[in-house]
C-alpha cells in the first residue's frame, strides 16, 4: 500500500501539467512593446487617426526606470496625493505636441512634454520628458 502513495502522486502531478488545447487555438496573445506602430504619416491607409498614433509612440518609449513612460506615470499617479490630468496632443506645424499632466496636492502641476514629427521620430521637449528617457 505505501508503494502506491508515490505512484499516485506521480500520476496527479503528471495529470495537472497535461494540456490537451492546442497553443495555436489560443487567441490570447501577448503584445510585443517593441513592435513598431506605423509611421504617423501612413495613418491614412489604416484609418488611425494621427493623433492617437503620435500617443501611443509616446507612451510606448521606454523609461529610464523600467518598462514604458506611461507604465512609470501611471504609477505614478496611483500615489494618494497625486490626481492624473490626462493625455493631451496638441498639433504643432511639423507634427505633434504629446503632453501628460499630473497634479499633486491641488497645487503643483507637473507637465511632461514630447515633440513628434510628421515623420514619426519622438523627441522630448522639456526638461521632464528629458529625465525620463533612457
Amino acid at each position: 500500500m505505501k508503494k502506491f502513495i508515490p505512484f499516485y502522486l506521480l500520476v496527479l502531478f503528471f495529470s495537472y501539467t497535461v494540456s490537451f488545447a492546442d497553443t495555436s487555438s489560443n487567441p490570447a496573445t501577448q503584445q510585443n512593446i517593441s513592435k513598431q506602430l506605423p509611421d504617423v504619416g501612413d495613418s491614412e491607409t489604416t484609418g488611425i487617426r494621427k493623433e492617437y498614433l503620435a500617443e501611443q509612440k509616446v507612451k510606448m518609449l521606454p523609461s529610464s526606470h523600467g518598462k514604458t513612460i506611461d507604465s512609470y506615470l501611471t504609477n505614478m499617479t496611483k500615489i494618494p496625493m497625486a490626481q492624473d490630468l490626462g493625455w493631451k496632443v496638441y498639433t504643432v506645424e511639423d507634427g505633434y505636441e504629446v503632453e501628460r499632466s499630473i497634479l499633486i496636492n491641488n497645487r503643483k502641476t507637473y507637465r511632461y512634454k514630447w515633440k513628434v514629427t510628421n515623420s514619426g521620430e519622438v523627441s522630448p521637449a522639456d526638461d521632464r520628458a528629458r529625465s525620463l528617457m533612457k
